[in-house]
């Protein structure tokens, strides 16, 4: 069984205006609510044609705004064969009792994944709005109580909230969730005007160092340079899974059906209502970021087995899907 693995951005609409937000547009033109289950029908067409099964992040904007069009998706996604697991990917803020106990009629929806930018209020809350976070934690209460969804708590690494990784995994032992997901910040979208955030080769190697220690790993930080993003389970002495970039093994929809490398890398790669999905998965343009021969810089010699640096960075920073990641420490750590 060969898995390909969607991130489905189903709305533009959100109740939150995050400092570091990828989105600019918090309006559904053509896309948006109804518009996704002609994209879904599509895209269960696709699959089923390139004989694939899938895994699907549902998220937004705020996908919870939807409100019943969310179920019926879910519904139709849930009662497909090529549909292996669902996850939803959440503010966290529209959860209620009976909005719990309906996801959970659900049997292929498993997580829920909860965004939170800090392990307390001054943190969180500089980024995602003034009393964000104790509304948040209060959810992951109510949901911890009536529900057997698992819960996720989402990080994403800048400059101001990198000092509090560990803070985060005890809050998640403390709040009884699956873990913690960590992944770095890219300035798109309102995100550029805090492009100032952006972590620095130096932070970004004292992070591995801290997760390396604190997780009692047993590599060194050089060795988790092909990874993207960790997912920390069951806290600080749990299992660390580490991502690497999955360019040509995922992709994420848009609402309007527009295709992207990864939400992270806003390049168009066609649409999925006119194109299909062939256009996206054999893109020429997909198979040159990962060979070096293209790129820039540091990455144009690299020796990193696996590793390519980020693209979705490069293309943030420079206007240049090709150019070196400017984040990676492999050249000092060899000299």
């Amino acid at each position: 069984m060969e898995i390909f693995n969607f991130q489905w951005h189903i709305t533009n609409r959100c109740n939150l205006r995050c400092r570091h937000c990828y989105q600019e547009n918090f309006q559904d033109s053509e896309g948006g609510e109804g518009y996704f289950l002609l994209v879904a029908h599509r895209l269960m067409e696709e699959l089923e044609k390139r004989d694939l099964y899938t895994t699907i992040n549902i998220t937004g904007g705020e996908p919870l705004l939807v409100g019943e069009e969310l179920f019926s998706l879910l519904h139709y996604l849930n009662s497909h064969p090529r549909v292996e697991e669902l996850m939803i990917i959440t503010n966290g803020l529209l959860l209620e009792k009976n909005l719990l106990f309906r996801l959970e009629e659900c049997q292929k929806l498993t997580t829920l994944k909860i965004s939170l930018e800090g392990a307390s209020s001054f943190t969180n809350d500089a980024i995602r709005g003034r009393g964000v976070f104790e509304k948040v934690v209060d959810k992951i209460k109510l949901a911890q109580e009536i529900s057997f969804l698992d819960l996720v708590l989402m990080f994403t690494l800048s400059k101001r909230n990198v000092k509090e990784f560990s803070s985060m995994l005890a809050l998640a032992q403390n709040l009884g969730v699956e873990g913690v997901i960590v992944e770095r910040f890219i300035p798109q979208g309102r995100g550029r005007e805090m492009k100032e955030a952006v972590l620095s080769r130096e932070e970004w190697r004292s992070f591995l160092e801290e997760l390396v220690n604190v997780c009692e790993l047993e590599c060194t930080p050089y060795e988790l340079l092909p990874y993207k993003a960790f997912w920390i389970k069951g806290g600080k002495e749990g299992e660390v899974l580490g991502a690497l970039c999955n360019l040509r093994e995922a992709l994420c929809l848009m609402p309007e059906g527009t295709i992207f490398p990864c939400r992270r890398f806003p390049y168009p790669l066609g649409n999925i209502l006119k194109d299909g999905l062939g256009k996206a998965i054999d893109s020429p343009f997909l198979e040159t970021l990962k060979d070096r021969k293209y790129l820039k810089g540091r990455c144009s010699y690299c020796q990193v087995e696996g590793c390519y640096g980020c693209r979705a960075l490069a293309y943030a920073l420079f206007d240049d899907p090709y150019y070196e990641d400017e984040q990676c420490f492999w050249k000092e750590t060899m000299s």
